[in-house]
């Protein structure tokens, strides 16, 4: 769901996004747990019947503009810390709990977004952390990225799985899928991911095989029958 255009049914017409602004916790841990209710039994985004065994909370609130994340750093913490303990409880070992889907973009002055939340959160449940990983030549961008995340998981919560629920080249513009650049920049990824002990990534195939106009053209740009499925490493 979009945080921005979710709105409850209690009059209120609030946003999701407008609760985290508004720094109302308890509505939205109680959205948060009714849309998870749904969806684990099925009753949520028609009918998908197959229970989640990991939900991560938040997306890249570390972007230098508000898009995902409106709120301060530790508003995000708070939000975290408010969320999570309520699905723990409401779904214990059966769901994996995690944030958030950092951007991790090179050049973040420290502390980093993710820095300051892994140390921020205290006790609150964390089975992983995830950040996202775009560019060109894994060596010079992914090596740096998932060293520096690695660490940070390492020093501050070391019992959190590493994600990297979003990795891929950049968003617009170069090889398409079927060329020996893109197979030769999978093929060193995964490599990397191994070396610094990604439990979990998702390939997100950011461009088309058809003239698409770079951005998310498998989403955007038919038929879909001719594009790449989106893939998924443990």
């Amino acid at each position: 769901y979009d945080a921005l255009f979710f709105r409850r049914k209690d009059g209120s017409g609030r946003t999701l996004a407008e609760e985290w602004k508004d720094e109302d916790w308890d509505a939205v841990k109680g959205d948060e747990s009714l849309m998870m209710e749904h969806r684990m039994k099925g009753t949520f985004a028609g009918g998908l019947s197959k229970p989640l065994t990991y939900v991560e909370i938040g997306n890249e609130p570390d972007l230098p503009f508000t898009y995902f994340w409106t709120g301060t750093r530790a508003q995000f913490i708070a939000m975290y810390q408010a969320v999570a303990p309520v699905l723990d409880a409401q779904f214990g070992a059966t769901l994996k709990i995690g944030a958030a889907s950092f951007a991790w973009l090179l050049g973040e002055t420290d502390p980093t977004f993710l820095q300051d939340f892994l140390a921020g959160i205290g006790t609150t449940k964390l089975d992983f952390v995830g950040v996202h990983a775009y560019q060109d030549v894994p060596e010079t961008a992914f090596v740096p990225q998932l060293a520096k995340a690695k660490f940070l998981r390492d020093t501050l919560k070391p019992l959190a799985e590493l994600h990297v629920p979003e990795w891929g080249m950049v968003l617009d513009g170069g090889p398409e899928f079927d060329d020996m650049t893109a197979a030769l920049h999978h093929a060193k990824a995964l490599e990397y991911f191994i070396l610094y002990d990604v439990k979990l990534s998702h390939r997100a195939l950011a461009r088309d095989i058809v003239a698409a106009p770079g951005g998310l053209g498998l989403l955007k740009a038919g038929p879909a029958r001719a594009k790449p499925a989106t893939h998924v490493f443990q």
